[in-house]
């Protein structure tokens, strides 16, 4: 499976609908970092990497990796008047398919791109698809800074991931 796409909108930092392109990236660890334009001092720090990754995460899982949900997740200053939208095109099998999660209203589905096939899925049905679990996600694919590691899992723990 590879993610090609991630496209947010009013999710945590983001106001304005994002589409950020990851389909020419290629597979393996990858580094992402950032340049604050508005407080150039602060570098790096506050320019939405960290909200990027939660929303990979938050749209295949409904929460983020500290269990933040929709009302946590919905950027601030428009909470109370806006929806939030998370989607991602990826490709499975040399199919391509989009995974939308919505919040206001609250929705998921999962469209065939190719045949444009869109289904109301549940969270079970899209872990099917994805073959991962939130759990096994975190401990494979992102590894989230303030979560417990797979390293420091007793073996039953580790047991129960696989």
């Amino acid at each position: 499976m590879k993610i090609k796409s991630i496209t947010l909108q009013n999710f945590r930092t983001f106001k304005e609908k994002q589409i950020f392109n990851i389909d020419n990236f290629s597979t393996g660890l990858h580094f992402i970092t950032g340049q604050n334009l508005i407080t150039p001092r602060l570098g790096a720090n506050d320019c939405g990497k960290s909200s990027l990754c939660e929303a990979l995460i938050s749209c295949l899982f409904g929460k983020t990796s500290t269990n933040l949900r929709a009302d946590n997740i919905i950027n601030w200053d428009l909470k109370e008047k806006e929806f939030c939208e998370v989607s991602i095109i990826l490709e499975k099998y040399n199919v391509n398919y989009c995974i939308q999660r919505t919040w206001k209203p609250n929705t998921l589905s999962l469209t065939n791109i190719t045949t444009n096939q869109i289904e109301t899925v549940t969270q079970e049905k899209l872990e099917e698809f994805l073959e991962c679990n939130f759990e096994s996600f975190l401990y494979s694919v992102h590894i989230a800074q303030f979560t417990s590691k797979f390293i420091d899992l007793r073996p039953a723990e580790k047991m129960e991931v696989f």
